[in-house]
């Protein structure tokens, strides 16, 4: 045994062999780990949402009106979308606060050839998401009547062959939220799990209308309501409209104290839903985890976005009262 030693620390070279050994053996146990843990979370998983099919997804959010724009994080509205049966009245949006929707409403009618229309812009905190929304409505024959609530022109969002293209970029400061183009009836995007109070985004917009007259007419009733040559431009059929602030008058329902409570509210939920979905892989995985762990914000989610609550506005507008009117 002493001769084994007195071998051994005489030869160096054979320490600096059997370190090595070890070394490459704990190396290569650490690489095949690392390899079995990629395998296993690249291997089917059952039911797991990372593999979910985009069909399935696809199909919940089609049932809330809208497509997933999975590079800019934002949900665009759809063309063929359930929204579109309930038009808009201006009780809507008195009624926005209440519904979980702080929000900057700009609401411009025009006539036409005879007929009454009206363009809208909506910008601000839609429940859980932040966005903007561009629509173009029709008057129906008869105003609406709803003794001790309210009187006034009820629209439908015109037909497919009055669709302008529009584009609509939403900004948060000189930050580029997103960016949408379509012939639309009413395009609008949301960010989700992003606060952003209503005097803090600009909403810059486009509308290519099927006329010179008729955007001429769009033009004109911009300037009456108050914009200025700065915020708005007309070259041909194309109307150009920056809305930052509001010229027409905004509900009582969106200002003092309750507002501000309620936007607290919102920003406190904002912060609640992105700590839920950190990290996760998709929209699919983010709807599951909201749905199955946080379903108060799955329902803050769906609701917000222009949901059956907003859209008869408290069960004042219901959807008999459109149907068939043109």
């Amino acid at each position: 045994m002493g001769v084994m030693v007195t071998v051994l620390v005489h030869m160096p070279e054979l320490w600096i062999f059997a370190a090595s050994l070890v070394v490459s053996g704990a190396a290569l146990a650490v690489f095949l780990w690392w390899m079995e843990k990629s395998v296993a979370r690249r291997a089917p998983q059952g039911s797991s949402s990372r593999d979910k099919a985009p069909d399935e997804e696809s199909a919940l959010l089609a049932q809330w009106g809208y497509d997933y724009d999975a590079r800019q994080n934002v949900l665009v509205s759809r063309f063929d979308a359930w929204q579109r049966r309930y038009g808009y009245c201006r009780l809507q949006d008195e009624a926005a606060a209440a519904c979980g929707a702080l929000i900057h409403c700009e609401s411009v009618p025009f006539t036409f050839r005879g007929r009454r229309y009206l363009l809208g812009f909506w910008k601000g905190q839609y429940g859980l998401a932040a966005g903007a929304e561009i629509g173009l409505l029709r008057a129906v024959a008869q105003d609406l009547l709803l003794p001790g609530v309210f009187q006034g022109p009820l629209y439908r969002f015109v037909p497919d062959e009055e669709c302008p293209a529009m584009t609509l970029t939403l900004f948060k400061g000189e930050k580029v939220l997103f960016g949408l183009e379509a012939r639309h009836w009413r395009l609008a995007g949301f960010r989700p799990g992003l606060f952003a109070r209503a005097e803090d985004l600009v909403l810059r917009a486009s509308l290519t209308f099927p006329s010179q007259e008729m955007a001429q007419a769009v033009y004109s009733a911009l300037l009456d309501a108050g914009y200025t040559p700065y915020e708005i431009g007309r070259v041909d059929e194309t109307v150009y409209v920056t809305f930052s602030q509001p010229h027409t008058p905004q509900p009582r329902s969106q200002k003092g104290h309750l507002a501000r409570l309620r936007a607290l509210r919102l920003w406190w939920a904002a912060r609640r839903y992105r700590r839920a979905v950190r990290n996760l892989p998709g929209i699919g995985a983010v709807l599951e985890r909201l749905k199955e762990k946080r379903p108060a914000l799955f329902a803050m989610l769906s609701g917000g976005l222009r949901g059956l609550r907003l859209l008869t506005a408290r069960g004042a507008l219901p959807e008999e009262s459109l149907t068939g009117v043109k």
